[in-house]
């Protein structure tokens, strides 16, 4: 009995023992709000630089297939002057952001989605090289498949 007590006691302390240390491990790195709108902005100077490369540097790490995303995006900003462009930010949600650049005059626009990752804004192109399960499509709203059809002219 006095042996049954004891091994109720120790599974009782390290349960309690695992709920104190999960309730000390760190918080995620929230998305930071006030460098979203410059890293937007970061995306068509890369975009309107013409370089496919530094619109593939600003893609998440593991993201897969990046280039023709790239591409369509260097294509569609190609002759804009970053420094003229508005952006339009959505604020549905703080870690995934619609993006809407609009040229001086507002007569075209161009969509494509930012994201809050691994404690930095990503550009959302290419296929995750990891894809979710439990029957989820790889990809996200605002990868390069949704971008052709959100290019206007």
């Amino acid at each position: 009995m006095k042996s049954a007590r004891r091994f109720f006691g120790l599974m009782l302390f390290t349960a309690i023992a695992g709920l104190f240390m999960i309730g000390c491990a760190p918080d995620p790195t929230q998305p930071d709000l006030s460098t979203r709108e410059a890293f937007a902005r970061s995306v068509v100077s890369a975009a309107a630089s013409g370089s496919v490369e530094q619109v593939e540097k600003l893609a998440s790490d593991d993201s897969v297939n990046v280039r023709p995303g790239a591409q369509k995006l260097v294509d569609s900003f190609r002759g804009w002057a970053p420094a003229s462009v508005k952006l339009l930010l959505s604020n549905d949600f703080p870690e995934y952001v619609q993006v809407q650049a609009l040229k001086e005059a507002g007569t075209a626009g161009i969509k494509y989605a930012i994201s809050w990752q691994s404690g930095r804004w990503t550009l959302v192109i290419g296929t995750p090289n990891h894809p979710p399960t439990d029957g989820a499509k790889p990809g996200i709203p605002g990868d390069e498949s949704d971008l052709k059809s959100n290019v206007r002219e």
